[in-house]
């Protein structure tokens, strides 16, 4: 009898005990550049062949449902999973994983924006709150990716330029999944951290500035966008522990 409540009471505490004995914590970091070079708000960067030139001012999205993938292609995902970078703030452009299994990963997936499931949720808070300036309203939900800025033709004036991505309802729906690779797999034990560089030229491919500068609402526009930042990431370092 006592030998059966002894190991009941070992079943019973072993929980308590060993949660947490198995995970890691990632840190991801995300570097924001143009062109390759550090990105300074106000700074101006040349655009193009033709001197053209941009200078950017603004620039928020979401990093959302945070999943690290194994040798064996299963996705451990981080919990309550969204995150809001903030170019102004260097300690908006990272955050910490909790909890992630200790495993051998070979990439990081992750959504730019917010997902249809937050999206009709009600008020939320923390990084979804409202008041951070990233929600249009209940039927056009969260602004995925805020960038503002001047454009300035070579011999021209400034134009100001302000693209609001976001939509989460069909057929302008502009989350978008983003995959990388690590450069090689890498054992997560205890503590890791993942640097990523989001190239903002890369969100302009194939925009003609001069004639599309201020994208605002949902809509075909806004999907090319969508397309491009989903495009501008890339790992640069994975360190481990």
């Amino acid at each position: 009898m006592k030998i059966t409540f002894h190991i009941c009471f070992f079943v019973w505490l072993c929980p308590l005990f060993c949660v947490g004995q198995n995970n890691a914590v990632v840190k991801v970091k995300i570097n924001p550049v143009f062109k390759g070079a550090e990105l300074q708000l106000g700074k101006t960067y040349a655009l193009n062949e033709k001197a053209d030139s941009f200078q950017v001012t603004m620039l928020k999205f979401y990093v959302s449902n945070v999943k690290f993938i194994n040798d064996n292609a299963v996705a451990q995902e981080e919990k309550e999973s969204c995150h809001l970078m903030d170019a102004e703030e260097e300690e908006r452009l990272a955050f910490s994983c909790k909890q992630i299994k200790t495993d051998k990963y070979i990439g990081i997936q992750f959504g730019i924006g917010v997902d249809s499931a937050k999206n009709n949720a009600g008020i939320l808070s923390g990084d979804l709150d409202p008041a951070n300036g990233m929600f249009w309203a209940w039927n056009t939900g969260y602004v995925s990716l805020k960038i503002e800025g001047n454009y300035i033709a070579k011999n021209s004036n400034k134009t100001a330029v302000d693209f609001h991505i976001g939509g989460y309802l069909s057929p302008y729906n502009t989350y978008r999944t983003v995959d990388l690779k690590f450069p090689q797999s890498r054992n997560i034990s205890k503590k890791a951290e993942v640097v990523i560089e989001a190239d903002v030229i890369k969100l302009f491919s194939g925009i003609n500035l001069s004639e599309t500068f201020h994208v605002v609402i949902p809509g075909k526009e806004a999907m090319i966008l969508a397309d491009n930042y989903s495009k501008m990431f890339k790992i640069i370092s994975v360190e481990s522990e």
